[in-house]
Protein backbone atom coordinates (compact mmCIF):
# COMPACT_ATOMS: atom_id res chain seq x y z
CA UNK A 1 0.00 0.00 0.00
CA UNK A 2 2.94 2.50 0.48
CA UNK A 3 3.88 4.24 -2.48
CA UNK A 4 6.01 7.72 -3.29
CA UNK A 5 3.47 10.31 -3.21
CA UNK A 6 4.46 13.27 -6.20
CA UNK A 7 2.79 16.06 -4.75
CA UNK A 8 3.01 16.63 -0.84
CA UNK A 9 -0.21 15.82 0.67
CA UNK A 10 -1.79 16.29 4.14
CA UNK A 11 -3.74 14.01 6.48
CA UNK A 12 -7.56 15.38 7.03
CA UNK A 13 -9.58 13.75 9.61
CA UNK A 14 -13.26 14.00 11.03
CA UNK A 15 -15.16 12.66 14.08
CA UNK A 16 -18.57 11.93 13.53
CA UNK A 17 -20.67 11.11 16.82
CA UNK A 18 -24.33 10.42 16.70
CA UNK A 19 -24.50 10.93 12.99
CA UNK A 20 -22.72 14.64 13.09
CA UNK A 21 -19.43 15.61 12.19
CA UNK A 22 -17.97 17.08 15.46
CA UNK A 23 -14.47 17.71 14.71
CA UNK A 24 -12.48 17.77 11.52
CA UNK A 25 -8.82 19.02 11.02
CA UNK A 26 -5.99 19.07 8.90
CA UNK A 27 -3.02 17.32 10.40
CA UNK A 28 1.05 18.67 9.76
CA UNK A 29 2.98 16.36 8.02
CA UNK A 30 5.93 14.07 10.25
CA UNK A 31 2.96 14.95 13.42
CA UNK A 32 1.32 11.66 15.14
CA UNK A 33 -2.06 11.57 15.74
CA UNK A 34 -3.44 10.04 19.27
CA UNK A 35 -7.22 10.02 20.61
CA UNK A 36 -8.72 9.35 23.56
CA UNK A 37 -9.86 10.57 27.15
CA UNK A 38 -6.80 13.25 27.93
CA UNK A 39 -6.84 15.84 26.84
CA UNK A 40 -3.16 16.55 25.73
CA UNK A 41 -4.76 14.16 22.60
CA UNK A 42 -5.46 15.46 18.66
CA UNK A 43 -8.99 14.19 19.48
CA UNK A 44 -10.46 13.87 22.87
CA UNK A 45 -12.89 11.42 22.87
CA UNK A 46 -15.30 10.07 25.44
CA UNK A 47 -14.59 7.06 27.08
CA UNK A 48 -14.35 3.99 25.22
CA UNK A 49 -12.17 0.36 25.16
CA UNK A 50 -9.21 1.96 24.07
CA UNK A 51 -6.32 0.45 26.03
CA UNK A 52 -4.45 3.76 26.05
CA UNK A 53 -5.50 7.12 27.64
CA UNK A 54 -3.51 8.89 24.84
CA UNK A 55 -3.91 6.01 21.69
CA UNK A 56 -1.61 6.90 18.87
CA UNK A 57 -4.22 5.96 16.21
CA UNK A 58 -1.74 7.45 12.74
CA UNK A 59 1.91 7.31 13.94
CA UNK A 60 4.04 9.60 11.12
CA UNK A 61 7.09 7.89 9.75
CA UNK A 62 8.92 9.65 7.66
CA UNK A 63 6.64 11.20 4.90
CA UNK A 64 4.08 8.52 5.70
CA UNK A 65 2.08 7.32 7.93
CA UNK A 66 1.42 4.00 9.80
CA UNK A 67 -2.50 2.98 10.97
CA UNK A 68 -2.73 1.16 14.81
CA UNK A 69 -6.34 -0.73 15.12
CA UNK A 70 -7.29 -3.15 17.97
CA UNK A 71 -9.20 -6.06 18.08
CA UNK A 72 -12.60 -4.10 18.86
CA UNK A 73 -11.92 -1.83 16.24
CA UNK A 74 -14.25 -2.35 13.06
CA UNK A 75 -13.99 -0.21 9.63
CA UNK A 76 -12.98 -0.52 6.28
CA UNK A 77 -9.61 1.11 4.03
CA UNK A 78 -9.69 2.13 0.59
CA UNK A 79 -5.95 1.49 -1.06
CA UNK A 80 -5.52 1.72 -4.96
CA UNK A 81 -9.54 0.91 -5.65
CA UNK A 82 -10.05 -1.75 -3.35
CA UNK A 83 -12.10 -2.00 -0.17
CA UNK A 84 -10.77 -4.41 2.64
CA UNK A 85 -11.87 -4.63 6.09
CA UNK A 86 -10.43 -4.54 9.47
CA UNK A 87 -11.06 -8.06 9.84
CA UNK A 88 -9.59 -9.05 6.92
CA UNK A 89 -6.37 -7.09 7.21
CA UNK A 90 -5.89 -9.03 10.89
CA UNK A 91 -5.75 -11.95 9.00
CA UNK A 92 -2.66 -11.08 6.66
CA UNK A 93 0.46 -12.34 7.42
CA UNK A 94 2.63 -9.00 6.36
CA UNK A 95 0.78 -7.06 8.41
CA UNK A 96 2.79 -6.47 12.06
CA UNK A 97 1.27 -6.98 15.10
CA UNK A 98 2.14 -6.29 18.84
CA UNK A 99 0.68 -6.28 21.92
CA UNK A 100 -2.87 -6.86 20.31
CA UNK A 101 -2.08 -3.68 18.01
CA UNK A 102 -1.89 -4.19 14.23
CA UNK A 103 0.03 -1.57 12.35
CA UNK A 104 -0.81 -0.93 8.69
CA UNK A 105 1.41 1.06 6.64
CA UNK A 106 -0.79 4.05 4.73
CA UNK A 107 -0.21 5.57 1.39
CA UNK A 108 -1.19 9.25 0.62
CA UNK A 109 -3.94 7.28 -1.86
CA UNK A 110 -5.48 5.39 1.04
CA UNK A 111 -8.40 6.73 2.85
CA UNK A 112 -11.36 4.68 4.82
CA UNK A 113 -12.86 4.73 8.26
CA UNK A 114 -12.68 3.45 11.59
CA UNK A 115 -15.07 2.50 14.49
CA UNK A 116 -14.71 3.06 17.63
CA UNK A 117 -17.30 1.75 19.82
CA UNK A 118 -19.67 4.48 18.68
CA UNK A 119 -17.07 6.82 17.37
CA UNK A 120 -16.10 6.81 13.46
CA UNK A 121 -13.10 8.51 12.82
CA UNK A 122 -12.88 9.28 9.15
CA UNK A 123 -9.13 10.06 7.15
CA UNK A 124 -7.92 11.04 3.53
CA UNK A 125 -5.09 12.62 2.39
CA UNK A 126 -5.51 15.78 0.66
CA UNK A 127 -3.31 18.76 -1.19
CA UNK A 128 -1.60 20.55 1.40
CA UNK A 129 -3.16 24.55 1.75
CA UNK A 130 -1.28 27.42 -0.29
CA UNK A 131 1.53 28.90 2.39
CA UNK A 132 0.08 32.09 2.68
CA UNK A 133 2.76 35.43 2.78
CA UNK A 134 2.06 37.19 5.78
CA UNK A 135 3.28 40.40 5.49
CA UNK A 136 5.72 42.06 8.40
CA UNK A 137 3.90 44.50 10.44
CA UNK A 138 5.37 47.52 10.46
CA UNK A 139 6.21 50.13 13.66
CA UNK A 140 3.94 52.27 14.29
CA UNK A 141 4.33 55.67 15.14
CA UNK A 142 2.38 56.79 18.71
CA UNK A 143 3.69 60.22 19.33
CA UNK A 144 0.70 62.71 19.64
CA UNK A 145 0.59 65.32 16.80
CA UNK A 146 -1.46 68.64 16.75
CA UNK A 147 -3.26 68.89 13.51
CA UNK A 148 -1.69 66.04 11.38
CA UNK A 149 -4.76 63.63 10.06
CA UNK A 150 -7.33 64.94 12.34
CA UNK A 151 -10.77 66.05 11.08
CA UNK A 152 -10.69 69.34 10.58
CA UNK A 153 -14.62 70.16 10.50
CA UNK A 154 -15.41 67.82 14.23
CA UNK A 155 -12.79 70.72 15.56
CA UNK A 156 -14.53 73.44 14.19
CA UNK A 157 -17.84 72.15 15.51
CA UNK A 158 -15.93 71.56 19.07
CA UNK A 159 -14.59 75.17 18.91
CA UNK A 160 -18.26 76.50 18.05
CA UNK A 161 -20.07 74.40 20.43
CA UNK A 162 -17.64 75.27 23.39
CA UNK A 163 -18.09 78.83 22.47
CA UNK A 164 -21.91 78.75 23.01
CA UNK A 165 -21.73 77.33 26.09
CA UNK A 166 -19.28 79.82 27.15
CA UNK A 167 -21.76 82.96 26.19
CA UNK A 168 -24.43 80.76 27.92
CA UNK A 169 -22.99 80.26 30.87
CA UNK A 170 -21.90 84.07 30.92
CA UNK A 171 -25.77 84.81 30.50
CA UNK A 172 -27.00 82.86 33.04
CA UNK A 173 -24.21 84.02 35.17
CA UNK A 174 -25.15 87.90 34.86
CA UNK A 175 -29.13 87.52 34.25
CA UNK A 176 -31.23 88.32 37.81
CA UNK A 177 -33.31 85.95 39.21
CA UNK A 178 -36.90 86.52 39.40
CA UNK A 179 -39.17 86.15 42.24
CA UNK A 180 -42.90 84.72 42.48
CA UNK A 181 -44.79 87.11 44.57
CA UNK A 182 -48.46 86.09 43.00
CA UNK A 183 -50.26 82.96 41.77
CA UNK A 184 -51.41 84.78 38.96
CA UNK A 185 -47.42 84.90 37.62
CA UNK A 186 -47.35 81.56 37.48
CA UNK A 187 -48.77 79.66 34.43
CA UNK A 188 -51.75 77.85 34.23
CA UNK A 189 -49.90 74.48 33.29
CA UNK A 190 -48.16 74.57 36.52
CA UNK A 191 -50.85 75.20 38.72
CA UNK A 192 -52.06 72.09 41.36
CA UNK A 193 -55.18 72.94 43.31
CA UNK A 194 -54.77 71.29 46.53
CA UNK A 195 -58.44 71.03 48.61
CA UNK A 196 -58.30 70.08 52.53
CA UNK A 197 -60.55 67.68 53.23
CA UNK A 198 -62.66 68.93 56.12
CA UNK A 199 -62.41 67.07 59.91
CA UNK A 200 -64.68 64.25 59.97
CA UNK A 201 -66.45 64.51 63.42
CA UNK A 202 -65.35 61.37 65.69
CA UNK A 203 -68.34 58.63 66.33
CA UNK A 204 -68.62 57.99 70.20
CA UNK A 205 -70.78 55.71 71.39
CA UNK A 206 -72.38 56.45 74.13
CA UNK A 207 -71.97 54.69 77.21
CA UNK A 208 -74.34 52.97 79.42
CA UNK A 209 -74.89 51.29 82.95
CA UNK A 210 -73.84 47.73 81.96
CA UNK A 211 -70.73 49.52 80.53
CA UNK A 212 -69.80 51.80 83.58
CA UNK A 213 -66.49 51.07 84.79
CA UNK A 214 -65.99 49.36 88.36
CA UNK A 215 -64.95 51.66 91.07
CA UNK A 216 -61.18 50.94 91.00
CA UNK A 217 -58.70 51.35 93.77
CA UNK A 218 -56.64 53.86 94.31
CA UNK A 219 -53.33 53.24 92.57
CA UNK A 220 -49.80 54.08 93.07
CA UNK A 221 -47.94 57.36 91.35
CA UNK A 222 -45.90 55.43 89.70
CA UNK A 223 -48.71 53.14 88.26
CA UNK A 224 -50.70 56.01 86.45
CA UNK A 225 -50.98 55.49 83.22
CA UNK A 226 -49.85 58.16 81.01
CA UNK A 227 -52.84 60.48 79.28
CA UNK A 228 -53.61 59.36 75.28
CA UNK A 229 -53.85 62.08 72.97
CA UNK A 230 -57.31 62.13 71.64
CA UNK A 231 -57.89 64.71 68.52
CA UNK A 232 -61.23 66.17 69.68
CA UNK A 233 -63.91 67.32 67.19
CA UNK A 234 -63.60 71.04 66.23
CA UNK A 235 -67.39 71.43 66.24
CA UNK A 236 -70.51 69.53 68.26
CA UNK A 237 -72.60 67.60 66.09
CA UNK A 238 -76.13 68.58 66.11
CA UNK A 239 -79.23 66.40 66.22
CA UNK A 240 -80.58 66.70 63.06
CA UNK A 241 -76.56 65.42 62.21
CA UNK A 242 -77.03 63.03 64.61
CA UNK A 243 -80.28 61.71 63.57
CA UNK A 244 -79.70 61.70 59.63
CA UNK A 245 -76.23 59.53 60.56
CA UNK A 246 -78.60 57.04 62.62
CA UNK A 247 -81.16 56.85 59.48
CA UNK A 248 -77.98 55.80 57.04
CA UNK A 249 -76.50 53.39 59.78
CA UNK A 250 -80.04 51.75 60.30
CA UNK A 251 -80.44 51.68 56.21
CA UNK A 252 -77.27 50.10 55.79
CA UNK A 253 -77.84 47.52 58.31
CA UNK A 254 -81.10 46.45 57.05
CA UNK A 255 -79.98 46.13 53.46
CA UNK A 256 -76.81 43.89 54.93
CA UNK A 257 -79.53 41.86 56.83
CA UNK A 258 -81.56 41.36 54.11
CA UNK A 259 -78.29 40.03 51.74
CA UNK A 260 -77.26 37.33 54.97
CA UNK A 261 -80.49 36.37 55.11
CA UNK A 262 -80.82 35.11 51.45
CA UNK A 263 -77.38 33.76 51.55
CA UNK A 264 -77.99 32.18 54.66
CA UNK A 265 -81.82 30.94 53.86
CA UNK A 266 -81.50 27.03 53.00
CA UNK A 267 -84.65 24.76 52.19
CA UNK A 268 -86.46 23.18 49.25
CA UNK A 269 -87.03 24.97 45.93
CA UNK A 270 -90.71 24.96 47.13
CA UNK A 271 -90.46 25.69 50.38
CA UNK A 272 -90.97 29.72 49.61
CA UNK A 273 -88.36 30.51 52.32
CA UNK A 274 -86.30 33.20 49.91
CA UNK A 275 -90.05 34.16 48.45
CA UNK A 276 -90.86 35.41 51.61
CA UNK A 277 -87.62 37.77 52.16
CA UNK A 278 -89.06 39.65 49.16
CA UNK A 279 -92.33 39.30 49.55
CA UNK A 280 -94.72 41.93 51.04
CA UNK A 281 -93.68 41.73 54.89
CA UNK A 282 -92.72 45.56 55.91
CA UNK A 283 -89.06 45.84 55.49
CA UNK A 284 -88.43 48.79 57.72
CA UNK A 285 -88.66 46.06 60.82
CA UNK A 286 -85.49 44.14 60.42
CA UNK A 287 -86.72 41.81 63.47
CA UNK A 288 -90.22 41.16 61.31
CA UNK A 289 -88.75 40.18 58.50
CA UNK A 290 -85.96 37.99 59.93
CA UNK A 291 -88.87 36.26 61.95
CA UNK A 292 -90.96 35.74 59.12
CA UNK A 293 -88.21 33.70 57.17
CA UNK A 294 -87.22 30.27 57.75
CA UNK A 295 -83.65 28.94 58.57
CA UNK A 296 -82.24 32.68 59.01
CA UNK A 297 -80.59 35.23 61.76
CA UNK A 298 -80.50 38.36 62.22
CA UNK A 299 -76.47 39.18 62.46
CA UNK A 300 -76.34 42.47 64.60
CA UNK A 301 -73.74 43.78 67.12
CA UNK A 302 -74.21 41.42 69.65
CA UNK A 303 -75.90 38.50 67.94
CA UNK A 304 -73.08 36.96 66.17
CA UNK A 305 -72.63 33.18 65.42
CA UNK A 306 -73.64 30.14 63.80
CA UNK A 307 -76.94 28.75 63.59
CA UNK A 308 -78.53 25.43 62.30
CA UNK A 309 -81.39 26.29 60.11
CA UNK A 310 -84.95 24.00 59.78
CA UNK A 311 -85.75 23.59 56.35
CA UNK A 312 -83.91 20.21 56.13
CA UNK A 313 -79.88 21.71 55.54
CA UNK A 314 -77.71 19.71 57.56
CA UNK A 315 -74.73 22.79 57.65
CA UNK A 316 -74.00 25.38 59.79
CA UNK A 317 -74.11 28.86 58.79
CA UNK A 318 -71.55 30.96 60.26
CA UNK A 319 -72.36 34.84 59.79
CA UNK A 320 -69.65 37.58 60.69
CA UNK A 321 -70.19 41.32 61.75
CA UNK A 322 -73.17 42.97 60.39
CA UNK A 323 -71.18 45.39 58.38
CA UNK A 324 -69.02 42.85 56.30
CA UNK A 325 -71.24 40.81 54.15
CA UNK A 326 -69.64 36.91 53.89
CA UNK A 327 -67.72 36.93 57.13
CA UNK A 328 -69.22 33.72 57.99
CA UNK A 329 -68.29 29.95 56.54
CA UNK A 330 -71.00 27.97 54.87
CA UNK A 331 -69.35 24.44 55.33
CA UNK A 332 -71.16 21.25 53.04
CA UNK A 333 -70.86 18.06 53.80
CA UNK A 334 -68.19 16.21 51.18
CA UNK A 335 -68.52 12.58 50.06
CA UNK A 336 -65.52 10.63 51.02
CA UNK A 337 -62.90 10.49 48.99
CA UNK A 338 -62.86 6.96 47.38
CA UNK A 339 -58.29 6.21 47.20
CA UNK A 340 -57.90 3.06 44.36
CA UNK A 341 -54.49 1.41 45.06
CA UNK A 342 -52.24 0.83 41.52
CA UNK A 343 -48.81 -0.77 41.08
CA UNK A 344 -46.98 -1.16 38.09
CA UNK A 345 -45.08 -3.78 37.21
CA UNK A 346 -41.87 -3.81 35.40
CA UNK A 347 -41.61 -7.36 33.15
CA UNK A 348 -38.24 -8.30 31.30
CA UNK A 349 -37.43 -6.34 28.32
CA UNK A 350 -35.13 -6.60 25.39
CA UNK A 351 -31.95 -5.14 25.45
CA UNK A 352 -30.69 -6.67 22.30
CA UNK A 353 -26.89 -7.52 22.53
CA UNK A 354 -26.34 -5.31 25.29
CA UNK A 355 -23.61 -7.09 27.88
CA UNK A 356 -24.64 -8.30 30.74
CA UNK A 357 -23.30 -5.74 33.32
CA UNK A 358 -25.10 -3.27 31.68
CA UNK A 359 -28.57 -4.66 31.15
CA UNK A 360 -28.17 -5.09 34.86
CA UNK A 361 -27.71 -1.43 35.36
CA UNK A 362 -29.87 -1.27 32.95
CA UNK A 363 -33.13 -2.65 34.68
CA UNK A 364 -31.86 -0.92 38.01
CA UNK A 365 -32.67 2.44 36.15
CA UNK A 366 -35.73 1.30 34.73
CA UNK A 367 -37.08 0.08 38.36
CA UNK A 368 -36.13 2.86 40.30
CA UNK A 369 -37.91 5.46 38.16
CA UNK A 370 -40.89 3.33 37.41
CA UNK A 371 -42.74 5.67 40.15
CA UNK A 372 -42.70 8.10 37.53
CA UNK A 373 -45.12 5.82 35.33
CA UNK A 374 -47.35 5.34 38.60
CA UNK A 375 -48.03 8.73 38.72
CA UNK A 376 -49.04 9.21 35.40
CA UNK A 377 -51.27 6.02 35.71
CA UNK A 378 -52.22 7.68 39.20
CA UNK A 379 -53.40 10.64 37.43
CA UNK A 380 -54.95 9.29 33.84
CA UNK A 381 -57.01 6.75 36.52
CA UNK A 382 -58.96 9.88 37.68
CA UNK A 383 -60.95 9.83 34.69
CA UNK A 384 -60.34 6.42 33.15
CA UNK A 385 -61.96 4.35 36.48
CA UNK A 386 -61.38 1.26 34.23
CA UNK A 387 -57.88 1.95 33.11
CA UNK A 388 -55.34 -0.83 33.12
CA UNK A 389 -53.18 -3.08 30.57
CA UNK A 390 -49.84 -3.61 29.54
CA UNK A 391 -47.90 -0.58 27.51
CA UNK A 392 -44.72 -1.57 25.82
CA UNK A 393 -42.00 1.04 25.41
CA UNK A 394 -39.52 0.94 23.16
CA UNK A 395 -36.29 3.82 23.22
CA UNK A 396 -32.80 4.61 22.00
CA UNK A 397 -30.00 5.23 24.46
CA UNK A 398 -26.65 7.22 23.52
CA UNK A 399 -24.38 9.08 25.45
CA UNK A 400 -26.36 8.25 28.62
CA UNK A 401 -29.42 10.03 27.37
CA UNK A 402 -32.64 9.15 25.47
CA UNK A 403 -32.23 9.83 22.06
CA UNK A 404 -35.88 8.74 20.77
CA UNK A 405 -39.00 7.06 22.31
CA UNK A 406 -41.90 5.54 21.02
CA UNK A 407 -44.63 3.44 22.13
CA UNK A 408 -44.47 -0.28 20.50
CA UNK A 409 -47.71 -1.57 22.10
CA UNK A 410 -50.58 -0.23 24.49
CA UNK A 411 -53.49 -2.80 25.11
CA UNK A 412 -54.94 0.13 27.74
CA UNK A 413 -56.49 1.94 24.90
CA UNK A 414 -55.86 5.33 25.98
CA UNK A 415 -53.33 6.64 24.02
CA UNK A 416 -52.56 9.74 26.29
CA UNK A 417 -51.48 7.52 29.19
CA UNK A 418 -48.85 6.06 26.90
CA UNK A 419 -47.36 9.44 25.56
CA UNK A 420 -47.45 10.48 29.33
CA UNK A 421 -44.97 7.25 30.19
CA UNK A 422 -43.29 8.67 26.99
CA UNK A 423 -42.75 11.73 28.01
CA UNK A 424 -41.32 10.70 31.61
CA UNK A 425 -38.65 8.35 29.80
CA UNK A 426 -37.67 10.80 27.79
CA UNK A 427 -35.86 12.36 30.47
CA UNK A 428 -34.55 9.29 32.31
CA UNK A 429 -30.73 9.35 32.28
CA UNK A 430 -28.61 6.10 31.98
CA UNK A 431 -24.52 5.04 32.72
CA UNK A 432 -22.37 5.98 29.97
CA UNK A 433 -21.43 1.94 29.12
CA UNK A 434 -25.64 1.19 28.06
CA UNK A 435 -25.70 1.97 24.45
CA UNK A 436 -28.49 0.61 22.03
CA UNK A 437 -32.09 0.00 21.35
CA UNK A 438 -34.28 -1.03 24.88
CA UNK A 439 -37.58 -2.66 24.53
CA UNK A 440 -39.35 -3.07 27.77
CA UNK A 441 -43.29 -3.51 28.93
CA UNK A 442 -45.05 -2.35 31.76
CA UNK A 443 -48.16 -3.64 33.72
CA UNK A 444 -50.73 -1.09 35.17
CA UNK A 445 -53.10 -2.64 37.44
CA UNK A 446 -55.39 -2.09 40.46
CA UNK A 447 -54.71 -3.57 43.56
CA UNK A 448 -58.10 -5.16 45.16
Amino acid sequence: MASQAQQAKVLRIGIIMDGKIVQERLIKAGQTVTVGESAKNSFVLPKTHLPKAEFPIFVAKGNTYVLNFTEQMKGKISSNGAVVGLEKVRTDPSVPQQQGIWKLPLSDQDRGKISVDNITVLFQFVPAPPVQNIRPIQAMDFRPRLYNDDDGLLLAFMALFTAIGFVFMIYVWNTTPHEITSIDEIDERYRKLIITPPDIPVDTPKATAADAPKKEEKKKPEDKPKEAKVDQPQHEETAAERQARADALKKRLEQSSLVIQFLSTRGDSNSGTTKDLFGQEDTSNVDNLVKGASGTVSANDTNVGSRKGNTGGTSDAGIGKADKIGGGNAQIGAAPEVKVQTRVDVEAGDAGDMPTDAQGKLKQVVQRNAGQLKYCYDEHIKTNPNLAGRVEIEWAISGGRVTSADVFANTTGDNDFAQCIVSKIQRWSFPPEIQGQVQYPFVFKQQQ
